[in-house]
Order: C-alpha cells, then structure tokens, then sequence
C-alpha cells in the first residue's frame, strides 16, 4: 500500500491539543497531523471555565483574549484562527507570575476530563481518519512483497487443465507463468523449449542412493527426461499455431507418431504443468502444488516425489499439499537409502494437519535417516500400513499352521 489509514478519537486528541496548549505540556508527536493540522476549536463551555480562572489569577490580558476569542467562536468565519493564534500569543507573552497561577488553578486532574465532555457534547462519537505516506521501511517491504510474489512465486491447483488439442494462447504479461490450472503450459514451453536450464537428471535417481549432480539441458530436453522417466510418455512437441493458440503432441512407448493430449493418458496432462513449472523457475523460487497426485497411477505418484527432491538441491522450495502415501514413502525410502551422502533429511519436513474442536493444527511427523516416522499420528496413512502388517502375519499365521499340520501327518 502506498497510503496508511489511521483511525483516531477526534475528541482525545483535541482535547489532548487543548490541555497542553493551556497547561504549556509537550504534545505527542502526531497529535497535530492525526487532525490533519486544521485549528481545534476550543469548546464554549471550557472558554468560560478559564477566563473565570483567569479573572481569579488577575491575568486581564488573557481575559480580554478569551472574551475576543469568545466573539470569535460564534462565527464561522476565518477570524477564529486569527483568534486561536492570538490566544498562544498571548499565553507566551503573559507576564511568570500571572502565567503560573493561571496554570496552578487549572492543573487539576479534573480538567482534562472536562475538556473530553465538554468536546464529546460538541464532536459526538464520529471516528477521525487521516491518510499518511506509508514508511519507508513498509514500504520497502511491500517492494519486495510484491516483487516475490510476481516472480518468485509459482501455484499449481489441484485440478490441471483437461486434456485439449489446441491450447489458448497466454495472456498472462509473466512469459514464465503456466497458470493456476497449468492452462498455459503449451505456450510457455513452446516459448523457452531451446532455453538452457539447470537440473538434476533422472539418471541420478536410478540408484538407491542419489548423487544429486546437476546439469545443464534445454528445458525441452530436460521435460522429455523426467517424462520418460515418470513413464508417461517418449517425447513431446510443441507447435505454435498462431491465433488458434498451441499444439502440444506426445509420443508414448511402442507408438510410430505423436498424439495430441486427449488421445493419450490422463497422466501427461497432469504430469507436465508440474514439470514445465519447476524446471523452468529460477532459484529462491517457492513452487506450491495442490495434490499433484491426483489422476495419477501410484507409480507415477511414487516417482513425482523424486521431482520435488530434487528440487531442494537446486534452491528450489516446494510446498506440497498432499494426500499420497506413495509420495510420502518415497521420501521415506530415499532418507533410508542414503549412506554417503543424506541430505534429504535436512531438505524435508512433514507436517499433519489435525482437525481438533478448535480448528486445524499444524504437527510435524519427523522422519529419521532411516526413514522411520518416530511418532506416528493418528490415522496419517496408516491403513495400507496395517493391512501389509495384517496380511504378514496371516500368512505366517497360514505357514505356521501348515508346518504343524505336516509333522502331525508325519
């Protein structure tokens, strides 16, 4: 924001004003611009309480002021500032010894309560505003707020673009931007498919243990890389059809020509947006991805995780929202399988959302470098988990049976 919005209490404030000025006390700084630096004009009711206090003290000057002020203020005329000013004046030029006994007969504690009825009757309760330049400190803040979130900052919904043979033209002014739903993916790959990038292979990921050494490939070539490896598909064109939008075709395993996306698998519309996102953003970027599981298989589920690995060692931070105990277990597969060289554990945290009476909290499910979780939540994937230790011990339930069986026989 360029602009701040500050609310105030006419009423305290003015009587804030009112008070020091009478009283000779330092003002907070702000009190004037709060009211816009416009005259307050000082209440009928608290004129007539000091110019009898005035009267009493013998400071006749201040007297005959007040009564001209008095005159003054019945007006509504631009002579009242004249006459506020004349009033300061005066206070300054009173001689010590009138100036401090004016002030001892008012410096009670009940004056400055005075002040605030007598100003409420006359003001009422509406709430003052003023607008102020936002600091320099906010407003570098919002600079780079706002700088992170158009360039630093990539969101994937949850649900892709369906499958299409042609695809819109972007008319987004980010080139790098694929769109909340990855609508956009066909133009902006069309647009940087020969633009050098850095990333980790899917080679590095072919053992158990991963080196994760980058490279440095055009983002068309990297795509294919990780496509092939997702097993989703061979290769993909890219074709600019001008106003009729982008063509993107894709050639799968056994097949002699490319398809369109809405002959092929559901997989590689949901697939490539995530990939096309994440290759193509600089690092210090945050890629957020809403269930990038879903149409997926659960091999594709299992083998996306490897993507968002590596990921982390590219300065790249992905925050996913996930449902998938696929994802979650390869994660877990990858921290236990690392010996040399682990760095998986510092480059990942789980957190479990729990649904409590009060609202959702956040709990973070620590996974060790052995790839257990040391405090499992309640009901965080752990259904598939049971049915494997269930199905384990009713087969070596079977066995054991059967063994006893035959040596019965025998």
């Amino acid at each position: 924001p360029g602009l701040l919005a500050l609310g105030f209490d006419p009423v305290l404030v003015s009587a804030e004003l009112i008070v020091s000025t009478l009283l000779g006390g330092d003002q907070r700084p702000g009190s004037a611009r709060a009211l816009n630096k416009r005259k307050i004009v000082i209440p009928k009711a608290i004129v007539e309480y000091v110019m009898q206090v005035a009267i009493i003290a013998g400071a006749n000057e201040l007297t005959q002021t007040l009564k001209n002020y008095m005159s003054k203020r019945e007006e509504i005329t631009l002579e009242l500032e004249r006459a506020q000013d004349s009033l300061l004046e005066t206070l300054r030029l009173l001689p010590p010894e009138y100036l401090l006994g004016f002030r001892r007969q008012i410096a009670h504690e009940g004056f400055e309560d005075l002040v605030i009825s007598a100003l409420r009757e006359e003001l009422g309760d509406q709430p003052g505003v003023t607008f102020n330049r936002t600091p320099g400190i906010l407003s570098d803040a919002c600079v780079n707020l706002d700088h992170f979130f158009t360039t630093s900052f990539r969101y994937l919904g949850p649900l892709r673009d369906e499958p299409k043979a042609l695809y819109p033209l972007a008319p987004t002014a980010d080139p790098s931007d694929i769109g909340l739903r990855g609508e956009h993916t066909a133009a902006v790959l069309d647009l940087h498919k020969n633009r050098l990038i850095r990333y980790i292979p899917t080679s590095a990921f072919a053992r158990d243990e991963v080196v994760p050494a980058p490279v440095v490939r055009t983002l068309d070539a990297a795509v294919v890389d990780w496509l092939k490896y997702l097993d989703v598909a061979e290769s993909i064109e890219s074709h600019d059809k001008g106003k009729f939008g982008h063509e993107l075709v894709v050639g799968i395993a056994g097949g002699n020509r490319h398809h369109d996306l809405t002959h092929v698998g559901v997989g590689v519309s949901q697939v490539l947006p995530i990939l096309v996102t994440s290759l193509l953003a600089e690092p210090d970027t945050t890629l957020v991805f809403e269930q990038p599981e879903l149409h997926l298989h659960p091999k594709v589920q299992t083998l996306l995780a490897d993507l968002f690995l590596s990921m982390t060692q590219l300065g790249k931070q992905c925050i996913i929202e996930t449902h998938s105990e696929y994802l979650i277990n390869r994660i877990r597969f990858r921290t236990a399988a690392a010996l040399k060289h682990n760095p998986w554990v510092e480059a990942v945290k789980v957190y479990f959302v729990e649904r409590g009476a009060e609202g959702s909290s956040f709990r973070e499910v620590e996974i060790n470098e052995y790839g257990a979780i040391l405090d499992w939540p309640e009901g965080f994937f752990d259904q598939s988990s049971r049915e494997a230790e269930g199905i384990l011990r009713a087969a070596m339930k079977k066995r054991r049976a059967e063994r006893t069986g035959v040596d019965q026989h025998e």
